[in-house]
């Protein structure tokens, strides 16, 4: 991976089995163009921002796809693969949304957005609405800082879901009487329709709690193949590798690690936050996704589509791709200056977009 941040930004962020989302950042404001290599179609900006996003779309499924941008004194290739097709009908849909940190402060750090974190919030939820998402899921740092304010805000900011949320608590959501009064149970276990047995469980303590072990194992050896939500993830990833290691996982693990392997044995799906770069991570039978987060570069989360043949999974930007590009400049900046690389852009999207845009065959999972 290329340790040196990008001055221009002409990458594609999102695609799926038909369509591609492309973002561009130019250090100058022109228009951009886009000729897809296996088709030939020419797609232009109309706009000479300079910071935008261009759509691509009726895609072979199952491709290998170039794309030659082009630009005022720039050129580049970029190259995808395609999901397979979608088989068979839409079983059902939902959203992943890892820590949105919905925050009182009044100035924004290293590229993580504060100030707007509730209005980025309803945007995720607006946005929600329209692809018509079923059900939602947050693996923790529903607030900040876990004041009493911010919990009155995220009460507000979720009430606008059609459906409850699925929530587990990060280490940022302090104050376990105001998580019980505004989004109650702290660790749980629900029939979701489309993936059957999720397990959300409590590791805001940086700690496997003997209860949720105990849940675990028994749903593990009830219903077999589980879904886990939960805010650190369980198993290291090699992508996660600018912080500690003991910052990443629970630091009980090695106290578990009958249930650890008994879960990799299993063909089931982890779901975690936190440190939210963007990877997946296959230890066994098991997939570990680690989730990225609205809140800061590359700001989005995850729209998760159920069928037949198997799940996709898809990058979703925020709205705006000024405010996706100010957090990434910020973060680069912030990176130099205090010396953390764990700020900088290159590291923050990880596998990038592969690591956000698959399939899993229903088999695997």
């Amino acid at each position: 991976m290329d340790d040196s941040a990008e001055d221009e930004y002409a990458h594609i962020i999102s695609f799926d089995w038909q369509n591609a989302l492309f973002a561009y950042d130019l250090d100058k404001a022109g228009f951009i163009e886009l000729e897809v290599v296996n088709t030939g179609e020419i797609i232009k900006s109309q706009e000479a921002t300079g910071c935008g996003r261009l759509e691509l779309e009726n895609l072979p499924s199952d491709t290998l796809i170039k794309v030659v941008c082009r630009w005022n004194g720039g050129e580049k290739t970029l190259a995808f693969k395609t999901l397979p097709q979608a088989q068979g009908d839409l079983i059902g849909q939902f959203a992943l949304i890892a820590d949105p940190h919905i925050s009182s402060k009044k100035e924004n750090r290293k590229g993580r957005f504060f100030v707007e974190s509730a209005a980025l919030a309803e945007d995720v939820i607006k946005r929600c609405a329209e692809l018509n998402i079923t059900y939602t899921i947050w693996p923790g740092d529903i607030t900040n800082a876990g004041l009493a304010d911010e919990y009155v805000l995220c009460d507000k900011v979720l009430k606008n879901l059609p459906q409850k949320p699925y929530l587990v608590p990060g280490n940022h959501d302090h104050n376990p009487e105001l998580w019980q009064q505004y989004f109650g149970v702290r660790s749980w276990v629900r029939s979701v329709p489309g993936i059957g047995k999720v397990i959300g469980i409590d590791t805001s303590s940086q700690r496997l709690l003997d209860e949720d072990v105990q849940i675990i194992k028994q749903e593990l050896e009830s219903a077999g193949r589980v879904v886990i939500v939960t805010h650190y993830q369980l198993f290291a990833s090699p992508d996660i590798n600018h912080v500690p290691p003991e910052r990443v996982t629970p630091v009980n693990c090695a106290e578990h690690a009958e249930l650890l392997q008994q879960i990799s044995r299993t063909p089931s799906i982890i779901y975690a936050g936190h440190q939210n770069i963007m990877s997946v991570t296959r230890i066994g039978d098991a997939v570990q996704i680690n989730l990225p987060q609205p809140s800061q570069y590359p700001c989005g989360w995850l729209h998760v589509r159920c069928f037949e043949n198997g799940t996709y999974y898809t990058f979703e930007p925020i709205t705006s791709e000024v405010m996706r590009q100010w957090s990434r400049r910020t973060g680069n900046a912030a990176a130099e200056f205090y010396n953390q690389r764990q700020w900088r852009e290159e590291y923050r999207r990880g596998r990038f977009p592969e690591s956000c845009n698959f399939f899993l065959e229903n088999k695997n999972i």
